[in-house]
């Protein structure tokens, strides 16, 4: 037995010691209960000191900082609920700018054009067409080269910290595009090699260079710097035009210069402001046109409208051409151009299609407009699947094929053997899955037929009351011996059998029952004439019948003669396919 307090102490002690163990965790259980009761009072108090919170703070950019990732996710999701409201709040800022960038640009555009309309009719107009022609550039380009005063045609936004590109622009099209960041990086550090190595004031930087036929006006900034590239003489007030842009570009975009940190996103918005700077002046004609110069210029375009229309109607036949070419079965264009005046034509072309001089022929192209270079392949167009069907199955000239989607039907007469090969070919001819030759009268069944009812009309006569022959019979019965011979090998030959057999007949005369006795012996007699003439494999069977069947009357002595006589009756039989004969 052991001892409840083998120590022997007090139980005061150990409620004590218990006490002075668990009181820090029931203090903290306490405290978390009355934190879980009061959270919907500590929101709203939260919610009262929040304001004050952010302005306290709004000394530094630590909240700021803070808050940054959340506003951020905040104004995303709503831009993509409600992207009317965000298009609503910026429609103020952006759409004077677009209208402006667009104005400018349309300005731009007009003046060329005119400058173009109008020295087209002037005598320096058609030399400069010539030099055009002479040098392969647009009579536009020409003309402008030769009228331009002044051109800007490049303009850079440059940071002025960082020497950064933050945006550039330019007339036209620019072979410089991809290289604009080394550019300004080269623009920023000659300025500033200017500045360190010539003893140059404060405030007075670099404002212009010389590069061959080109020239850069440069403004600077606090915190950007524009560079104009030019071409010819540009006035002074364009600098000035420089500089409003400049100051407008620090005023709107004041944050993201201060902050840049190599994302040029919020600058895309400057692109109407450089735009506006993408200036360019021309010289006004020197003078009106003569009226020979007009008189000519009409001429020229009466030529000029007779050639459109003749050039309209070549088209039109050349689209007719190629539309009937499209449409014929077996052809399949695949390519068009052009070599000088000569229309070239690529297609896939069957074997089986109308050849390419006929097409044309039919189409009326004359010989030499479009030349032709084919390529083979099987087309599946009606037409010619069933030129290519008639072709591999050797489709004898009265045998008509038509086609209803993959199936072959034949109708006409044809030999067995054209039949049967017909039946094994005719899937593989691309297009066909089967062949219907219900319709096709076999002409070999037909002549077996033929030749079997032939011998169902010979008749053996024989002598009153006996099983011999009838004088001059043995040559008829070495006759049906040939036939029977002939029919037997041309049914295996066409995969057919038959039944023959040979009905024993009596005259009236003299009692039923022997007369039936007589007609089964002479059946059996010419049996078995039959089978000693070497027709040993061909089935016979020998049946009498007596007097019940009579041929003709028995009024007289000749009439009961050819009752006395044994016939032949021949049933074929298709018992396999045929026999293919040795080549």
């Amino acid at each position: 037995m052991f001892e409840d307090n083998p120590l022997g102490a007090d139980p005061s002690e150990f409620d004590e010691l218990r006490q002075l163990i668990q009181a820090p965790l029931a203090r903290r259980v306490a405290r978390l209960e009355r934190q879980a009761r009061a959270r919907t009072t500590d929101a709203a108090a939260v919610a009262d000191v929040l304001p004050e919170a952010i302005i306290a703070r709004n000394q530094d950019d630590k909240l700021a900082r803070a808050l940054e990732p959340t506003l951020d996710a905040a104004i995303r999701s709503q831009v993509k609920k409600n992207p009317d409201l965000f298009v609503e709040a910026v429609y103020p800022v952006l759409g004077p700018a677009i209208r402006k960038a667009i104005a400018a640009s349309t300005r731009a555009l007009v003046q060329s054009m005119n400058q173009t309309l109008e020295h087209s009719l002037s005598t320096r107009g058609l030399s400069w067409r010539f030099e055009a022609l002479r040098t392969g550039r647009s009579f536009g380009e020409v003309v402008m080269r030769h009228t331009l005063l002044w051109r800007a045609e490049h303009v850079f936004l440059i940071h002025h910290e960082t020497g950064l590109l933050l945006g550039h622009r330019h007339q036209g099209v620019s072979e410089v595009s991809d290289n604009a960041d080394v550019i300004s990086g080269m623009l920023t550090a000659i300025t500033d090699f200017v500045a360190d190595s010539f003893d140059v004031a404060d405030g007075e930087p670099l404002q212009s260079m010389q590069v061959g036929d080109l020239s850069v006006w440069v403004e600077r900034g606090p915190d950007a710097v524009l560079a104009a590239v030019l071409r010819g003489d540009a006035p002074e007030d364009y600098r000035t035009d420089l500089q409003i842009a400049l100051e407008e570009i620090h005023l709107r975009f004041a944050e993201p210069l201060g902050e840049y940190a190599g994302d040029n996103a919020p600058f895309a918005d400057a692109e109407p402001l450089l735009d506006e700077l993408l200036q360019l002046q021309v010289e006004p004609p020197a003078s009106r046109p003569s009226p020979m110069l007009l008189i000519l210029l009409l001429v020229l375009l009466a030529a000029v409208t007779f050639g459109g229309i003749a050039l309209r109607d070549h088209r039109a036949r050349w689209d007719a051409s190629l539309a009937r070419i499209e449409a014929e079965p077996g052809w399949v264009v695949t390519d068009t151009g052009r070599r000088g005046p000569q229309r070239l034509l690529s297609a896939l072309r069957d074997p089986l299609a109308l050849d390419a001089e006929s097409l044309l022929a039919a189409a009326e192209v004359p010989a030499g407009d479009i030349a032709v270079q084919t390529e083979a392949f099987l087309s599946l167009d009606p037409p010619i699947v069933l030129a290519r069907a008639r072709a591999a199955l050797a489709a004898p000239a009265n045998v008509d094929l038509s086609l209803d989607g993959s199936t072959l039907h034949a109708t006409g007469r044809a030999s067995h053997r054209w039949r049967q090969q017909a039946g094994l070919l005719a899937s593989a001819v691309p297009g066909i899955d089967r062949i219907d030759l219900d319709s096709v009268i076999d002409e070999d069944l037909e002549e077996l037929a033929a030749q079997a009812a032939e011998l169902g009309h010979r008749q053996l006569r024989f002598r009153e009351g006996k099983t011999v022959l009838a004088p001059g019979q043995d040559a008829l019965l070495e006759d049906i011996s040939d036939g029977l011979r002939a029919l037997y090998d041309s049914a295996r030959r066409l995969g057919q059998s038959f039944d023959l057999e040979v009905v024993g007949h009596t005259d009236s005369s003299g009692d039923p029952d022997r007369n039936l006795l007589l007609s089964r012996a002479r059946a059996e007699a010419v049996r078995d004439a039959l089978r000693r003439q070497g027709l040993r494999d061909v089935p016979l069977n020998a049946r009498g019948v007596g007097s019940q069947q009579p041929l003709v009357p028995e009024d007289t002595e000749e009439g009961r003669e050819t009752n006395r006589r044994v016939t032949f009756g021949v049933r074929l039989i298709e018992v396999a396919g045929p026999r293919e004969e040795a080549p």
